[in-house]
């Protein structure tokens, strides 16, 4: 925490233009998390490896030229996003349909109309976990997608392809839909070099939207991704989230759903790959909070080498949450005598007139299925790799092509980098 500490004076220097009411926002989210350490120990962080980030001397983003990109055409809205910095410009091609409008955090920040109408949600003083404080008060970049009442709008696809020397980025992405809103997300991170990446999103849904988002992350030998998701969904939202964790050195998702709404739904769809020593780590809760509200979990992991992983999914059902139903499942397929998942299905129920299912396993391949397909000629390469992919292809088999291929490609190009399956196994 102290390198993270010592680049506070940067960041200061970034916004010192600001108002003193906006400068203020910042600083009451610093003072969340100024005098506190990495949560070492405690149960909601038992398995991560702090250590890790400490040993790493963190910058601020280095200053750019390059613009990010928003490009809109007849069937999509594309953002190609590469720069952090607070100087980041953005550059507009084409006009934005009816209903839908994007702004950068620059934009929100230095509107006072924009930031009276964002600001509390951006912020959400009083309702923040430790690394959100943290993303706070070191926001300069980001995002704000509003999409107006009843609008049906063509997929938002963002692209976010950077490479970083030992910097320290803290991006903000925020979606709010207004009643009877239709439409589909799709968030691609891609990382090389060294960062830390203390990404922050909310996706707000009011009365009867529809969202479909779709959420690939994926960084190198030396990236660290925290990444802090919330879906607030009103009466009779539906949030489908459909998640993909791509190999990186250090990774941390925590997912947390709020269903405020009776009659709100939210289905939680994830995988994560990970091999050699690295560290990935996924939280998800999800609140029943009002009657008659649905949530689904299903998450899949495959984990070679000497990989550390872990799931803990909990579920609370409020007292006055009746006739609620949760389903929550977790799967893991170990490729290696040495990879290690620590799994924690968890209910937390205050009322008996509910339904509610969860489980986990934790397998290694069949060797009579290895056996059947060698003996058809079928490579044990090939052979384990296909075992592989079918354990996690049924997740995205609802998809129609082109979204189930924003996951499968990148699964099967990530297992045939795999090192295969233990001479043990």
């Amino acid at each position: 925490m102290d390198k993270v500490r010592q680049l506070w004076s940067s960041q200061e220097k970034a916004i010192e233009s600001l108002s003193s009411s906006r400068l203020g926002k910042f600083k009451s989210a610093k003072s969340q998390w100024w005098d506190k350490d990495f949560p070492k120990g405690q149960e909601f962080w038992k398995y991560v490896r702090f250590n890790d980030l400490s040993q790493v001397d963190w910058q601020l983003p280095k200053d750019q030229s390059v613009a990010n990109k928003l490009v809109v055409s007849k069937d999509k809205i594309a953002m190609e996003i590469h720069n952090f910095s607070s100087k980041a410009s953005l550059e507009r091609e084409g006009e934005l349909p009816k209903g839908l409008s994007i702004h950068s955090i620059q934009e929100v920040l230095q509107s006072s109309e924009l930031f009276e109408k964002y600001s509390h949600k951006i912020f959400k003083e009083g309702e923040k976990g430790f690394f959100e404080n943290i993303n706070a008060s070191f926001m300069t970049s980001g995002f704000v997608v509003a999409v107006s009442k009843n609008t049906v709008f063509q997929p938002l696809q963002l692209s976010i392809r950077y490479q970083g020397d030992n910097e320290f980025i803290n991006p903000r992405f925020l979606f709010v839909a207004e009643s009877g809103v239709q439409g589909q997300i799709s968030l691609e991170i891609s990382l090389e070099g060294s960062q830390f990446f203390n990404l922050s999103k909310d996706f707000y849904l009011d009365e009867n939207a529809h969202l479909k988002v779709f959420n690939k992350e994926q960084g190198g030998a030396q990236s660290y991704i925290l990444d802090n998701t919330n879906l607030y969904l009103q009466k009779s939202a539906n949030c489908q989230f459909f998640d993909m964790t791509l190999p990186s050195k250090w990774t941390r998702h925590n997912l947390v759903s709020h269903l405020r709404g009776e009659g709100a739904e939210a289905r939680l769809v994830g995988s994560y790959l990970n091999e050699k020593d690295y560290f990935c780590d996924h939280h998800t809760i999800i609140n029943h909070e009002k009657p008659s509200t649905f949530s689904h979990q299903n998450y899949k992991g495959i984990l070679a080498d000497n990989c550390r992983a872990t799931f803990n999914g909990r579920v609370y059902v409020a007292p006055g949450a009746s006739k609620s139903n949760s389903e929550q499942l977790n799967k893991n397929l170990l490729l290696s005598e040495k990879a290690e998942i620590n799994t924690k299905p968890e209910l937390q129920i205050y009322n008996d007139d509910v339904k509610a299912a969860h489980g986990a396993t934790v397998g290694q391949l069949d060797k009579e299925q290895l056996f059947y397909l060698q003996s058809r000629g079928i490579k044990k390469e090939s052979a384990w790799q296909l075992l592989s992919e079918a354990f996690v292809y049924d997740l995205f088999e609802d998809l129609n092509d082109e979204d189930r291929a924003f996951f499968t490609n990148s699964l099967e190009k990530t297992l045939t980098g795999f090192q295969g399956v233990s001479d043990g196994l």
